[in-house]
């Protein structure tokens, strides 16, 4: 159920961090002699992950979604079968 929105995930933060790499403050970071690794999570990573997590949040709805379903049909127990024992009860924040 989550591999394909993993897959995007992965995607979109790749081509996030490449977009990234491409900037001045990497290249500055790069010169004052900071190591490969500590420039890329330290410095890229941060700014890279804001449209991966605007993309996670909106990804989140649908998984939940597909949860209830998938527990139903499997008849397992689960967030989704609690989603819907709250939503029946009437159990709202």
């Amino acid at each position: 159920m989550g591999l394909r929105p993993l897959a995007i995930i992965i995607q979109l933060t790749r081509s996030s961090l490449l977009d990234v790499l491409s900037q001045d403050y990497i290249r500055t970071a790069t010169a004052k002699g900071l190591s490969f690794y500590k420039v890329v999570f330290k410095h890229a990573l941060k700014n890279a992950l804001n449209p991966v997590i605007t993309a996670i949040s909106g990804w989140f709805a649908g998984l939940m979604a597909g949860a209830v379903f998938v527990e139903n049909v499997f008849n397992w127990k689960g967030i989704g079968s609690e989603v819907v024992t709250a939503l029946s009860a009437n159990d709202l924040p």
